[in-house]
Order: C-alpha cells, then structure tokens, then sequence
C-alpha cells in the first residue's frame, strides 16, 4: 500500500531493495483474519483409511467422510508464536464402512464388516500454536507444537468385537480431523494476514511486487520485512550520461508500537525511497524534452519579449533526488538541476536561457480524514541558481540576469510553495480482496515513514454504504456572479465533502469548502449540478440542480431568485425550477 503512495510520486526501472518495506500486523487485522475464518466449512473424505493394530493385519474405513464447520476463531499473541483457537459446531460424518482383516485363525483377532452408521463430534475446540517463517517471499505459519483437539465423540457402529477396536476408530477419527485441519488452518490465516499487506499488483504504469524476508511475533504484534521491486512499464524517458552505484539513506528498523488502535502498521525507509529515485534517474526519468515541459513553458513565456516565438524547453537533474527523513517530514534534495529554453528570434533559433540550481523543500504527506486522501504540501522550498544566463527578456538590461535569479529564488520559490499546500494526491480508502482498507495515519520517524491503517469487512456494519443528499440554497448574486451554499444530510455525523459543475463541462476536485462563487458569466442559461460525499466515499447518486440565467442587465438578483421587475432590466436570474429557490431536484 505504501508502495503504491511512492510509486505515485516517483516513477521507477526495475529495482529490488532489502527490509525498505516494513509491516506490523496487530490485533485489529486479527479480528478481520477471525471473521474471514468463521463460518468456513471443511469436507474430508477418504476412500480407504487403513493400517495394522495389534494383532489385526489391517483395521479401515471405507467412504471415511466429515464435515467441519468453524463457528468461532480467536488469535492470540504470545512471546514468540500465534495461538490460534478454533471453536465448532457438529462434525458430522455417516455411512462408512468399517473393517477388520487377519490371516491368522489361531489369535483373537476375528475378522469383521460392520457399518459405520454415523460419528459426531460435539463441542470440539482446537488449538493450535504457530511459529511465523518466510518461505519464497510469502508468510507461513508453521506448527510450534502439536495441536490440540477436544470433544465429545458420539458414534453408532452396528456391532465390533470388543472396545480395543472402538478406540482405534474413534481416536482414528479424531486423528484425521485434527491434520486436516492442522493442514488448512494456518495457510489461510496467513493469508489473511499477509495479503492486506503484500499486495504485488500493477497500478498504472506501475508494478509492485513485495517478497517477506523476516518475520518475528512478539506479545505486541507479528512484524514482517520485506524485499521490495517496483518497475516502470511505461514510455522510456531520455537517457543519463552519468551512472552511480548505491543510494544514501538510512534503513532502520521502524518501530510501530501498539499500533495506536490500527489493524496495521506499514512503513518505507528512506534507503528504500532513495533506491527508488536512483533506479528512476538511471532509467532517465527526470530529464524532460520540449513535449513535456509545456507547463514550464507557459509560466515562461511572459518573460521573454513578445517577438520571441516558438519557445520549446529542455530539463534534466545531473545527480538523482535523494530525500532524509525526521519528525518534520521528507526533506527532498534535487541537486544539479539544469533548464535550458530556446525559441525563435528574427527566423534563427537562439538559446533563451540557461540555468542551473539546486532546489530544496520540506515534504509533508498526511491523511485527510474529512477527504478520505492523501494530500502533500510542499514548505521551505529553496532555489539556489549557480548560473544563469538569460537573453530576450521583458526589459532587458545589463542586470537582468541578476534580477531574474531574485526574481526565481524569491518570488516563485514562494508563489510555488503557496500552491503546493494540502494537494490531494489519491484515496485513501481502498476495496480490495474482499475487504475495505482505510487509512488512519501517517507518522515520521528518523529515517523512515510509518502509514497506519484499518481493515474491515465489506459487510461489516462499521462500513457505511449510505450516500448522503445533497441540498443548497443561494446566499448573494451580482448581474454576472452567484455564490451558492451547498450542505447535505448523511446518516452519519461527520464531515462532507463537496464537488460541483457547470453545464456538464466536469466535476471539480472534491473539497470540504460549502461555497461556490461563479464570477465574470456572460449572459447564457447555466446549469449547476452539486453532490456529496462522506468519509467512506459515499456519492450521493442523484445531485441536487439548479439554473442560472444571466441576461446581461445590472441589478443583482432578488431574494427569491425570480425574474427582476420590468424596470430593473432583468439582471441575473436564477431559476431553480418550478418549486422555487432551494427545491429543485432531479429525481428517478
């Protein structure tokens, strides 16, 4: 998962790096691996079961069947192993046939046929004590003492020889249910375990394959390191002269604690980013071509004189990003980065600019609750131009190098940071294998990033599935502008987020904030559609509608969103539908 939130934010050649990803598994994701185990139910069935015992040469069952349902699971951690307890109802098997062989006519041992009419095992209960290991990448629970299987027995034979032989059946029985289930039961509670964790699936462009390479339980939780590879399978970028070996970064072993009341805790180290970045820059992926610096270009283009034309751009970094992380965030390093713009002057294509920097900013990722998303802002953000050289600009003078490097360093090293704050980047609630993963935090710690997260089932009742409805109603308008209020009734209490749009032209980013102002419309008949959603990313399917009419006049709108008076020239008009300012709705 928290690959997958570095694999967004950095692209990636093949690279493997040892324990950069880390896990911690507590008891929350236990009562998850508890649900997804109760109510299974296991069928055993044998042909023929058979051995030697005492002087029989061969005592079996034919047709051997049962079937074991799982009623209750509790998993407990102990000092250095898992114990898992397993309750169930009644094992239940019928019409076996039961048999005893002997060559030999002069022992006590007769031969016989009888039926098995039916066993039942009621009250049985399981135990059983599971070492975690690491086994080509994936977890397993391997078995730290025999297991433990009780209950009461109840069988109907039709006759045996005497009670030597009912014992051999009956402890036979219990024998055969307690591997099997000894068999199955800790594969798939390691599965439930690990799967939340180790997810190796394509996102976008990205693959993700995360293989365990440690693991240890202690009375806390079951911790798991992992050797971590991602790739990149899109478009190659352009290729870097230069190659290094190794990344800096520590690699510390992240301390989760108790969890803080999370199912999980996962982790990346700053070795494991740094690695990331290396592998990323020696793929080439951060130089830039002119078909993917039109951004840049467009911020630029006001800086050179308007007789330039067909400005195009390049831009590289001469050494990979390197990233060092404390308690205040990710401190991200882009040493040697170099831009360089050319365009079109008098017919000849001449160099416009040519720039080297370093640049420098603190990283915050969090989690916004109310958004259910990751969100990054971008602080302290510093540029340190070493050259610069800079022709045809607006007001060209013998300092005018020195004054665009002020100018960067300053003024944009700020408006940038200004705009970086509290970006959301993806969801933070996910539905995958059958289960809903919700991120609850993230935490920094001296070279590494910690990301706690709960698991639910999709049906468990905690999940909320209900959207909420969305309402609005006008607070002000001007001849060319409205501002609306949106609001919305959930069935739970909790913040909503909103998003809205104009003449189907798109929805806009979510956000908690309640008013829309639409400014500067010329005169047309618009339509504004407006949802919600809450914290479990619930959309509410029908938005609420409204109508705006600008007929270009110039008085504003009166309060109930009726036309002007004949003598006020019409103004702005919103119509919202024939039940009035704040009912209109579209409705199945």
């Amino acid at each position: 998962m928290l690959a997958l939130l570095f694999a967004a934010l950095s692209p990636v050649s093949a690279e493997t790096v040892d324990d950069g990803f880390q896990a911690a598994v507590f008891p929350g994701a236990f009562s998850f691996a508890e649900r997804q185990l109760e109510g299974r139910s296991f069928d055993v069935f044998e042909d023929h079961l058979g051995g030697r015992y005492d002087c029989w040469d061969e005592l079996g069952i034919e047709d051997f069947n049962l079937q074991i349902p799982i009623e209750a699971v509790n998993l407990a951690l102990k000092d250095s192993a898992l114990e898992v307890t397993v309750g169930f109802g009644s094992i239940y098997g019928r019409d076996m046939l039961v048999y005893g062989l002997d060559s030999d006519t002069w022992d006590t041992c007769p031969e016989f046929e009888v039926q098995l009419s039916y066993v039942e095992l009621e009250n049985a209960e399981l135990v059983l004590a599971l070492r975690p290991a690491v086994v080509d990448g994936l977890l397993q629970l391997e078995l730290a003492e025999d297991p433990r299987l009780t209950g009461t027995l109840d069988t109907d034979f039709e006759d045996l020889p005497d009670d030597l032989v009912l014992y051999f059946f009956e402890e036979k029985i219990f024998e055969i249910a307690r591997e099997e289930l000894a068999n199955a039961l800790p594969e798939l509670t390691a599965s439930y375990l690990s799967d939340p964790v180790v997810l190796g699936q394509q996102y976008g462009e990205f693959d993700v394959d995360l293989g365990l390479d440690k693991t240890e339980v202690s009375s806390r939780r079951l911790r798991m390191a992992a050797r971590t590879s991602l790739s990149w399978s899109g478009n190659d970028g352009c290729p870097t002269a230069d190659r290094l070996d190794g990344a800096p970064g520590l690699s510390p072993t992240l301390d989760f604690g108790d969890g803080e009341g999370s199912s999980l805790g996962v982790g990346v180290t700053e070795g494991m980013i740094n690695e990331m970045f290396l592998s990323a820059w020696r793929g080439g992926y951060f130089c830039f071509t002119e078909a993917n610096v039109d951004e840049f270009l467009g911020y630029m283009a006001g800086s050179f004189d308007p007789g330039v034309a067909g400005l195009g751009a390049s831009a590289w970094l001469a050494e990979p990003p390197s990233v060092t992380i404390g308690e205040r965030g990710i401190e991200l390093f882009l040493g040697g980065a170099g831009v360089r713009a050319f365009g079109d002057v008098d017919g000849e294509r001449e160099e416009l600019l040519d720039m080297e920097l370093d640049i420098r900013g603190l990283l915050e990722l969090g989690v916004d609750g109310d958004l259910s998303a990751f969100v990054m802002s971008l602080n302290e953000l510093e540029l340190d131009i070493h050259s610069l050289h800079a022709t045809h600009i607006t007001k060209e003078s013998d300092e005018s190098d020195e004054n665009l490097k002020r100018l960067l360093e300053e003024w944009v090293a700020g408006w940038a940071a200004s705009q970086a704050q509290d970006v959301t980047l993806f969801s933070s609630l996910y539905h995958t294998l059958g289960m809903v993963i919700r991120v609850d935090r993230m935490r920094y710690t001296e070279g590494g990033i910690k990301v706690f997260t709960s698991l639910f089932d999709e049906d468990d009742p905690e999940v909320d599935r209900a959207p909420p409805d969305t309402s609005f109603e006008l607070l002000d308008s001007t001849p060319d502008s409205v501002l609306i209020a949106m609001d919305g009734a959930d069935d739970r209490p909790g913040q909503l987020s909103y998003s809205y749009q104009v003449n189907d032209a798109g929805w806009s980013a979510w956000s908690t904030e309640q008013q829309i102002l639409l400014e500067g419309l010329a005169p047309a008949v618009y339509e504004i559609q407006m949802r919600s959603r809450d914290a479990w990313l619930n959309i509410d399917p029908e938005p609420a509608v409204g109508w705006l009419e600008v007929t270009g006049g110039t008085e504003p709108v009166k309060g109930c969103g009726c036309a002007s008076s004949p003598g006020g020239g019409g103004g702005l008009a919103l119509l919202m539908g024939i039940l009035g300012l704040t009912a209109a709705r579209r409705r199945r």
